[in-house]
């Protein structure tokens, strides 16, 4: 491993092990999948429970309870919410650069339960339980960084898709860490924030000129 890397992996697993933490003590995580970190020569960081179901998020004929009940029952997450949201997360790295993520947040309800309503419930049940019975908006927030297949404007290296729409790539200031990620739900979906301070201070900026004169996420 080059030492650009290595210095990029020990970051990175500072800020996992702190945000792990901090979502325990918040008693906001349900489950983790560990990660696998693959040396070559680039680092690849995924889940390494990945398979062929993970797929099923991006067709977009099934309805939210499919999708959902599948990617539950397979453990396609990296983390697990105590809501059953789920938070998937994957990044290549090449000299200590991102140079390929993606990051993504799936709520079936636009409702936040409180944490003690649903204390205790069986939440590996699948079948006809609180959770399919309620009905309710789905979120679904995409963030991807993907310099191989930019295109101004129409396809933005750092880009987030909103409900799996194909022609939603809504230019971002640039990558996104998954310390920033994190603390963006938990902001604004869950009105709560990570305490400690990331490792991770450089931002790479990928927006071009053309993409600043629109609509975009300063990041």
């Amino acid at each position: 491993m080059t030492a650009k890397n290595k210095k990029f992996i020990q970051k990175f697993r500072y800020d996992y092990e702190n945000i792990i933490r901090e979502l325990y003590e918040k008693k906001l995580i349900r489950d983790i999948r560990e990660h696998n970190i693959k040396e070559n020569s680039f680092i690849e960081i995924s889940r390494n429970n990945k398979c062929q179901e993970s797929k099923i998020l991006y067709d977009k004929h099934l309805p939210i309870d499919i999708v959902m009940n599948t990617l539950l029952e397979k453990k396609e997450y990296n983390i697990l919410l105590y809501d059953r949201a789920i938070i998937q997360y994957e990044f290549i790295i090449k000299e200590g650069k991102i140079i390929k993520e993606r990051l993504i947040f799936i709520k079936k309800h636009n409702y936040l339960w409180p944490k003690e309503e649903i204390a205790g419930k069986d939440m590996d049940n699948f079948g006809d339980d609180w959770y399919v019975q309620e009905l309710g908006i789905p979120v679904v927030i995409r963030i991807d960084y993907d310099i191989a297949n930019h295109e101004d404007i129409k396809h933005p290296i750092t880009h987030m898709t909103l409900s799996n729409y194909d022609e939603c790539r809504i230019p971002m200031l640039g990558s996104v860490s998954l310390y920033n990620f994190i603390n963006f739900i938990l902001n604004f979906f869950y009105d709560d924030k990570l305490d400690f301070k990331s490792k991770f201070e450089e931002k790479d900026i990928t927006i071009t000129e053309n993409e600043r004169k629109r609509i975009h996420l300063e990041w």
